[in-house]
Order: structure tokens, then C-alpha cells, then sequence
């Protein structure tokens, strides 16, 4: 978004009276449907797990946060800012996790516990509009808001992957 300033003068103003007109843009977001539940790219969220001699069960807490993204396309926090405000739900910019998991492994198994994370997906319009000009461009554009569990987790797949 950019500031200009003009001064123009205005009839019946002696000339030493200049009025100053601000240029303003702004970004409206059009859903284009409804919003889907997406999954996320899954994650290593754990160090790795390793059996005890003869087999066994290994616990370890886990703490990570999920964050909303957009596509490449969406740059600004004034853009962001009209896709979370015109998506049509209650946008979730992020949600933590912080829980104790347990693996059962048999001896000289070894692996990670991975986290894949679901979003509800947003498409649609995002049109730039200015104080002077009024609609000056358009472009379509994706969010994805973090989707959460009803105790306020980020929702999603955890799975422990065998190495």
C-alpha cells in the first residue's frame, strides 16, 4: 500500500490555500466457495525413538506449533489481513501442542513420531481497490487457516514413521 499526498488547488481558494487529498489502496477478499479442510506437508516433530534391549515401550513429549499460511501470490499483512476478514469463518492463525506419546517398539526398531497438520482451505478474489480510482486490479489467491480439535490443538495426523 502506498502514501501520496497531492496538493491541488480548489476553486475559490486565494492561492495560498492548498487542500491535500490522501491516496489510499485497499485489498477485499471474495471467496470464490467454501472453505475444504486441507492437509498440511507431514513433519518430523520428535528426535528419533530407539527400542530398549529386548524390546519395549519409549515415551517422549512432543511441544511444536502449527501456523496459517497463504499461497506464494500473498505477500502483504494488508493482504492477509482481507482474506482472514472476508473468509466467511473464524480465522486461526496458529495452535500448540504439547503431549506425551508412547511408542511400543520390538528390539532394533527405531523411528520418529510425524505430525501432519489439517488447515481449512480458502480460495477465491483478492481485489485491490483505491480512493481515486476504484477497482484497479484482481488476482486469485488461497489461505489456509489452522484447523483445531475442540481441547484447542492443532488438528491433524500424528504417525510414527519405522526407520
Amino acid at each position: 500500500m502506498s502514501d501520496m499526498t497531492e496538493n491541488i488547488p480548489i476553486e475559490g481558494t486565494s492561492s495560498g490555500d492548498i487542500a491535500t487529498f490522501d491516496y489510499r489502496e485497499w485489498y477485499e477478499f471474495v471467496p470464490s466457495g467454501s472453505k475444504k479442510q486441507s492437509s498440511g506437508s507431514q513433519r518430523k516433530i520428535s528426535a528419533d525413538f530407539e527400542a530398549p534391549r529386548g524390546g519395549g515401550s519409549v515415551s517422549k513429549t512432543v511441544s511444536f506449533t502449527v501456523s496459517h499460511t497463504f499461497s506464494a501470490n500473498v505477500t502483504s499483512s494488508s493482504q492477509k489481513s482481507a482474506i482472514q476478514a472476508g473468509c466467511g469463518f473464524s480465522w486461526v492463525t496458529s495452535a500448540s501442542a504439547s503431549t506425551t506419546y508412547t511408542a511400543n517398539l520390538n528390539a532394533g526398531e527405531k523411528g520418529y513420531l510425524s505430525f501432519t497438520p489439517y488447515y481449512n482451505k480458502i480460495s477465491g478474489s483478492l481485489k485491490l481497490y483505491s480512493n481515486w480510482d476504484g477497482y484497479l486490479s484482481s488476482r486469485s489467491v488461497t489461505g489456509y487457516s489452522v484447523k483445531k480439535t475442540s481441547d484447542g490443538e492443532p488438528d491433524g495426523l500424528y504417525k510414527f514413521v519405522y526407520k
